[in-house]
């Protein structure tokens, strides 16, 4: 559908929808479209007590999941109180950090909150989703590249954006093997990936300088979409009829801003090989106890 917006989404009444990283940017706004158009929500946040004002604003239905994608025990409690089905579950939640920290289990943290993270949340809740995954990408992943030998920068200078441009490329690749896994067993869920374009949310303060944070921002805004425009093509993955692992992004200029619409990402995003070297990497650094 041309220039297709939030308003196209169908009556979502019935339906159970899961989604990370919904107490600001994309996320939330993404998270207020679906319960505007009937959808009953479960929110999974670091901070609960933002999730359920948001809930509450929203006004509706759902329940709110205390969950750090940074710290694996975390997600196993929180996929633990999570009961019945879900129709949709959206890993929308990303970090980038303008210096080198790790996770609780010790894994660099960019990487370890946007790939491993939502790859134990979703092992965990499988068994409960009936219709669809969506992975929220980056435009990020063309120009990224994944070093086996030290994936968690323990070796080299770390550098912020190569660090979170590796770790969306390594989720989309994760993605596509698991979308190939459900595949080989016939199950009737598929698996879809977005990318919000260029929009201004707080993913733009990597620096610890203030100042520095916000001349970033107003310098991207002449190129970047709102945060309600950086929802579209996640709620255009949730909910409209596609091919499996399609990738949705905004139509504009270099995909900055725009309409969401079906796109090709880069090869290297496409790789079975690699796609399946993140599969076993993240499978021997996540625990389920």
């Amino acid at each position: 559908m041309a220039d297709w917006t939030d308003g196209d989404l169908p009556d979502l009444t019935g339906q159970r929808y899961a989604i990370t990283g919904a107490t600001h940017g994309i996320g939330e706004e993404a998270a207020r479209a679906l319960a505007a158009h009937g959808a009953e929500l479960v929110l999974f946040a670091r901070n609960a007590d933002r999730a359920g004002e948001l809930l509450a604003e929203f006004g509706g239905r759902g329940a709110v999941v205390r969950c750090d994608l940074g710290d694996q025990a975390s997600i196993r409690t929180a996929a633990e109180s999570v009961t019945g089905d879900l129709d949709v579950l959206i890993h929308n939640a990303g970090a980038v950090s303008s210096s080198r920290q790790e996770t609780v289990q010790g894994l660099e943290l960019t990487l370890g909150t946007n790939c491993h993270g939502p790859a134990l949340l979703n092992r965990l809740l499988l068994p409960q989703v009936r219709r669809r995954i969506v992975i929220v990408g980056s435009e990020a992943h063309r120009n990224a590249r994944l070093d086996r030998d030290d994936p968690h920068w323990r070796n080299r200078r770390y550098q912020p954006f190569a660090a979170y441009a590796a770790s969306k490329l390594a989720l989309m690749l994760w993605a596509r093997e698991l979308s190939s896994r459900l595949a080989a067993e016939q199950s009737p869920v598929d698996v879809q990936l977005a990318h919000p374009g260029f929009a201004v949310t707080n993913l733009q303060n990597v620096s610890r300088f203030e100042p520095l944070n916000a001349l970033i921002r107003f310098a991207s805004r002449p190129f970047s979409q709102d945060q309600v425009a950086g929802s579209w093509p996640t709620l255009y993955a949730a909910t409209e009829v596609l091919p499996p692992t399609s990738y949705v992004g905004p139509d504009g200029r270099r995909a900055m801003r725009g309409h969401p619409t079906p796109q090709i990402p880069d090869a290297r995003a496409t790789d079975p090989e690699a796609a399946r070297w993140v599969w076993n990497l993240v499978e021997r650094e996540t625990v389920i106890e």
